[in-house]
């Protein structure tokens, strides 16, 4: 089969050139290499692609704003909006290229950075140890792609979220609780989507009846129920939903004594997609067969801690709590909690009434634009 990835054998030095500010800018059309087969109908198209994701916030992985592999999808639309051609190359040599395109009425050009296996670009969650992707799109029509000396810029953005977590203090409505211990044994993100959607009403997570032993459909979310098993038991039947833990980048073992005079003070870091549906417990989506389908809650932060040896959960939302379903899904937006309050008792169960207490946040985006958001008890 014909190899479609084209290997541009240029550096991003040699190709780039600088303003007085060193800021790469596009090069001159006649400069540039070009990407696919010249025809007698196909038209040259200037495109610049960002020479690093877009970020502005500090880094605490090195590698945050690093592109690994370029990938551009080249999608032609005919009259009637349908596709008619696909077309992709590898562009990880290049920024600045002319792309020699065949004819469409409009043309659709996504470029995609990250780990690559079989010339495809991973997006699940336990993919990026290391990596992030991100994307850049743009579309134009015939006309538009014809305009004289044009150049069109497509800026890569990571699709991933990035959560910090600061402090964690107590501050106890009840008095007598300041003289029992607070031990907090781990943090963890839960309800955590495996891959970036636009919106998660829509991507249901699958539980079985129990001793099920069919093929079951690919899970959808990691610490569904937090790490433990879900089971729900509707007409004396029981469905049991599996585990599926992403303990190396989503769970922080932790043993923590916490009090008033002395709290924890560890920064805390994880990387994430984050489910934006308004829900705080599972809604049950639908039943087919020996299954039901789940619509996952809202993604939060986790504490499991133990007072006097009782265990007991607190939930923080990640997203501000709303009516409806937060639309489209944040990217690349670092949420940053300089601190968590503790106030009250915990839940003893992880979807309990009382999810989460009371709690002072800081959000921070790229923007470095700081805010302070009140969280109360759902």
């Amino acid at each position: 089969m014909k190899r479609k990835f084209l290997l541009l054998a240029y550096s991003l030095g040699v190709l780039m050139a600088c303003n007085k500010e060193g800021v790469a800018v596009p090069q001159n059309p006649q400069d540039l290499p070009a990407v696919g087969e010249v025809t007698t109908s196909s038209i040259p198209v200037h495109l610049y692609i960002s020479t690093g994701i877009l970020t502005r916030g500090t880094s605490v992985n090195d590698k945050e704003d690093e592109i690994l592999n370029a990938i551009l999808t080249i999608k032609g639309y005919d009259a009637e909006n349908k596709v008619s051609y696909t077309d992709k190359y590898d562009v990880s040599g290049s920024a600045d290229v002319i792309i020699n395109l065949k004819p469409c009425t409009r043309a659709a050009f996504t470029v995609e950075s990250g780990s690559v296996k079989d010339g495809v670009i991973l997006t699940a969650l336990e993919e990026q140890k290391t990596h992030y992707y991100a994307k850049g799109e743009i579309s134009m029509g015939w006309d538009e792609l014809q305009a004289e000396g044009a150049t069109h810029i497509i800026e890569l953005v990571r699709q991933i979220n990035k959560i910090t977590i600061d402090k964690i203090s107590v501050d106890w409505d009840n008095a007598n609780y300041d003289a029992k211990e607070f031990r907090v044994k781990r943090m963890y993100l839960c309800d955590v989507p495996r891959y970036p959607e636009t919106s998660y009403e829509e991507v249901p997570q699958s539980i079985y009846k129990e001793g099920f032993t069919g093929t079951k459909v690919d899970f959808k979310y990691y610490n569904f129920n937090g790490l433990e098993v879900y089971k729900y038991k509707p007409y004396n039947v029981t469905y049991v939903g599996d585990i599926f833990r992403l303990d190396e980048q989503l769970l922080d073992e932790m043993d923590v004594v916490i009090s008033k005079a002395k709290p924890y003070d560890t920064q805390h870091v994880f990387y994430s997609y984050i489910c934006n549906n308004a829900l705080t417990v599972p809604k049950v989506d639908f039943m087919q067969g020996d299954r039901y389908a789940f619509t996952v809650p809202m993604t939060t932060i986790v504490l499991e801690a133990e007072m006097d040896g009782s265990l007991m959960y607190y939930r923080f939302p990640i997203l501000k709590m709303q009516e409806g379903v937060a639309s489209p899904v944040p990217v690349n937006t670092h949420f940053r909690f300089k601190e968590l309050i503790i106030k009250d008792l915990g839940s003893p169960t992880l979807y309990g009434d009382k999810t989460f207490e009371n709690v002072n946040f800081t959000l921070v985006e790229w923007t470095e634009e700081l805010l302070n958001e009140p969280v109360t008890n759902l």
